[in-house]
């Protein structure tokens, strides 16, 4: 895809080096040889090779890091990003090399340095084949030869090359030498059917490499690069599904050109083959919906089979959706965007398709890993399964991820997820404690916390492995996510519990309650923190009625009988008091989220813990249906859980 500002690679030319007639002199290989790569393990084994990843290039990354690798590449940026491609699953990391400006004969000069550790270094250590990328980019210069324009100029050779397209094979061979043994495959030139630079430079009268002058690149460039390596696959650049102003400018009608061009044939023949000069037909198959992609593909092979070339594989290059870099909110837990499930469905989906046609489509390469930079107003592409973090200390992931690298890895690297089962004979640590429920061990600080703070009573069980998420390691429980905090270590606070509830409720309002007035005081200590409710003002006492003046007893006669006594029922009742209040009532009211705490609630968030363990109240309590067995519950929300 073409990219950088619009899509990067826009002026990027795949190397391609043949031996015909040639009237430039041809570029002497490197005098000084490379070390062989280095026989190290691959920490990552039991990768497939189907999965590749376009990578941030080394060229990009030069000095971008003046304090800690001046005048050389970020090591720490490149190797998080090529650790965490083999982790997820990649074994194909496609890099593009370019040359530098300020040459007034010639193509300007390749530094090197720019490409060395990346290549010799960083890739073997992680086992990861490395698809060199030779397109516009390694032959621009001053030298008006080398304008990109000056591809489709008139041939001068029989070979239907002209001067730019001699210094491009040139170039490439030379790059192919210098790395021998460590780049695994060649793709020669980036979407020749449609290029934007081509199109600016001449103000929109050309498109892209004529058929004829990109099959002479590669007539030229092929047997140059099979002699310096002959196992070593030459793969057509990615032809690119876009129409531009062409209405054969799609990559199935192009690559009918190119196999109708008479120096395609005359490089079969010249070869000594009975074939294109070239190993592989690579395809990016962008505008298209994911369920599209896999018989456009096939499309792509039925023209290679009407060419006779059914033997050969199909690469795809380039694939890939857009989605911002989520937000990182407060608690650390990054919510899964509709962008991004947009992503994650197209990357499933497409994967899942061209995976069910592996007999003639041998990888594809995710485009791209890492967001580009934004550089001012302009926000760069947002392909990447993650943003990259550049200044200051540099994180050792990708960050923030995005959930399409969750979905690449449960594709790639299934064991690579941290809810895949783990080895019950490997605890992670010598304290560690296996469940074999879930397949998993606690172990360390988490253990500690779980056994001390109730258990499988009250986080339940393990349900991942421990893992890094936004730079903090963690590990999810069914009831909770411990979240480690070294800076804490000694403390009650190095375990914490991750915000869950303010993530399953972020897209929730509920209403905040008053401060209430309760009849009695809070029965239970008041955490730190904590404000608790205030005691109510007793009610005044009733003042007693004046009890009735008894009557005077009736006087009698002398010898008469005496009048009987009064009957205790004939006194007179006191008025009835005010009403009993309500029965005693205790709570705390959260200044800092507006909510009670009260009831049985309230004594199970003291007795379990409080505020580290459950967090404010974000809700007051309330019905709500449980969507485990449907059966409706009163529940109240906290920022760390939900209490049923």
């Amino acid at each position: 895809m073409n990219h950088r500002s619009a899509r990067r690679g826009n002026a990027r030319l795949a190397t391609i080096v043949m031996l015909v007639v040639v009237f430039v002199p041809m570029v002497l290989l490197p005098s000084y040889s490379i070390a062989a790569p280095p026989v190290v393990a691959d920490p990552y084994p039991g990768r497939d090779g189907f999965f590749g990843i376009v990578g941030e290039d080394p060229y990009y990354e030069w000095n971008t890091d003046t304090i800690k690798f001046k005048g050389d590449v970020n090591k720490v940026l490149l190797e998080n990003m090529v650790k965490q491609m083999a982790a997820s699953g990649a074994s194909w990391v496609r890099i593009e090399f370019f040359a530098e400006y300020g040459e007034v004969y010639g193509p300007g000069p390749i530094k090197w340095e720019k490409y060395d550790w990346f290549i010799t270094d960083l890739c073997p250590r992680y086992h990861m084949n490395i698809l060199g990328l030779l397109s516009y980019g390694i032959v621009r210069d001053t030298n008006p030869t080398y304008l990109l324009n000056k591809v489709n100029e008139s041939v001068d050779a029989a070979d239907g090359s002209n001067a730019f397209i001699r210094g491009f094979a040139n170039r490439a061979a030379e790059i192919a030498g210098h790395y021998q043994g460590y780049v695994a495959a060649w793709e020669i030139i980036n979407e020749p059917n449609s290029n934007s630079n081509l199109d600016f430079i001449t103000k929109g009268q050309q498109q892209r490499i004529y058929a004829d002058r990109m099959a002479a690149i590669m007539a030229l460039t092929y047997p140059r690069l099979k002699q310096i390596k002959g196992d070593v696959p030459v793969v057509l650049g990615g032809l690119i599904n876009t129409s531009g102003a062409y209405p054969d400018n799609y990559d199935v009608p192009y690559l009918r050109q190119l196999y109708a061009s008479q120096y395609t044939a005359k490089a079969g023949y010249t070869a000594g083959r009975g074939g294109a000069p070239w190993d592989v037909v690579a395809d990016h198959p962008y505008e298209l919906k994911a369920a599209e992609i896999p018989g456009h593909v096939r499309q792509m092979y039925e023209v290679m089979k009407q060419a006779g070339e059914g033997n050969k594989k199909i690469w795809v290059t380039e694939t890939g959706e857009q989605a911002p870099v989520p937000n990182v909110p407060e608690s650390g837990i990054i919510p899964v965007s509709d962008a991004e499930a947009k992503q994650t469905a197209f990357l499933s989906d497409t994967y899942a398709g061209l995976m069910k046609q592996r007999d003639f489509v041998e990888r594809v390469f995710w485009f791209k890993y890492e967001d580009f930079a934004t550089t001012g107003n302009t926000v760069g592409a947002q392909y990447g399964l993650a943003g990259f973090k550049r200044d200051g200390d540099y994180p050792g992931e990708p960050f923030p991820r995005k959930d399409a690298l969750r979905a690449y890895a449960s594709l790639a690297r299934p064991a690579a997820l941290p809810t895949a089962p783990e080895d019950p004979d490997k605890p992670t640590a010598t304290d560690g404690r296996w469940f074999p429920e879930t397949k998993h061990w606690i172990a360390g600080p988490f253990r500690t916390y779980w056994e001390r703070n109730g258990g499988v009573n009250r986080f339940g069980l393990p349900r991942t492995s421990v893992y890094t998420s936004a730079g903090t390691v963690v590990q999810i429980f069914e009831r909770a996510r411990f979240e480690w905090h070294p800076e804490n270590a000694g403390t009650d606070s190095e375990v914490l519990l991750g915000l869950l509830g303010l993530v399953t409720t972020r897209t929730r309002t509920f209403s905040t309650a008053t401060r209430p007035q309760f009849d009695t005081p809070d029965l239970f200590p008041v955490p730190a923190g904590v404000q608790p409710l205030p005691t109510a003002t007793p009610l005044p006492t009733a003042t007693p009625l004046p009890t009735a003046t008894p009557k005077p007893k009736p006087t009698t006669k002398p010898g008469s009988t005496p009048a009987p006594t009064t009957k205790p029922d004939d006194t007179p009742e006191p008025l009835p008091g005010p009403p009993p209040g309500p029965p005693p009532y205790s709570g705390l009211y959260f200044a800092e989220t507006q909510h009670t705490l009260t009831g049985p609630f309230l004594k199970f968030w003291k007795q379990g813990g409080g505020l580290p363990v459950f967090g404010f109240p974000i809700s007051e309590p309330m019905i709500e249906k449980n969507a485990d067995d449907g059966k409706m519950y009163t529940v109240q929300y906290f920022e760390r859980t939900r209490l049923e």
